[in-house]
């Protein structure tokens, strides 16, 4: 029935606050889309300004695609937690889990690719070649750093979109 939990959260002040949570019943952009020109409709009714000025949401493609469709002027950012669980899934999937935690430069390689969006934009990419130099040699490092280059540094979501 329902696919996904969506939840809309703010500042008011410096502390966040939680002010939508819903059930979408998909994950593709039209679904965003309406649900998003719901929220619009709905703040107008009660007079109140629903235009982002800066959105931070994860690396799902439908929602970014409707979040830039719904509010064009919306910065997008990427969320850290979602970028860290991104870079952890994939440490998993090429069967690095058991060596991040008993070889310190498989460690090490892990933690500076999560590290990324916490560095200056201009300091990234040299950050990052650091990194090769010192990541071991084995496929399984190759294929994450490969990942991390191919996504991340060079790939689908520009570095703006995902750096802190």
């Amino acid at each position: 029935m329902f696919d996904s939990i969506f939840t809309i959260h703010a500042f008011v002040g410096t502390a966040m606050f939680p002010l939508v949570y819903s059930l979408l019943p998909q994950r593709d952009a039209d679904c965003y889309i309406r649900f998003f020109n719901l929220l619009k409709n709905i703040a107008n009714q009660h007079n109140l300004n629903f235009h982002p000025d800066r959105v931070s949401l994860d690396f799902e493609c439908a929602s970014r695609n409707a979040v830039s469709h719904v509010f064009p002027n919306a910065e997008l950012k990427g969320c850290l937690f979602h970028y860290a669980k991104a870079i952890w899934k994939k440490t998993q999937e090429y069967g690095l889990q058991t060596q991040y935690k008993d070889v310190p430069d498989v460690n090490k390689l892990v933690r500076r690719a999560a590290a990324l969006p916490l560095l200056p934009l201009d300091r990234v990419e040299d950050y990052w070649l650091h990194a090769l130099e010192n990541a071991p040699q084995s496929d399984a490092c190759t294929k994450l750093t490969d990942y991390v280059v191919l996504t991340w540094i060079e790939g689908r979501y520009p570095q703006p979109t995902w750096n802190h």
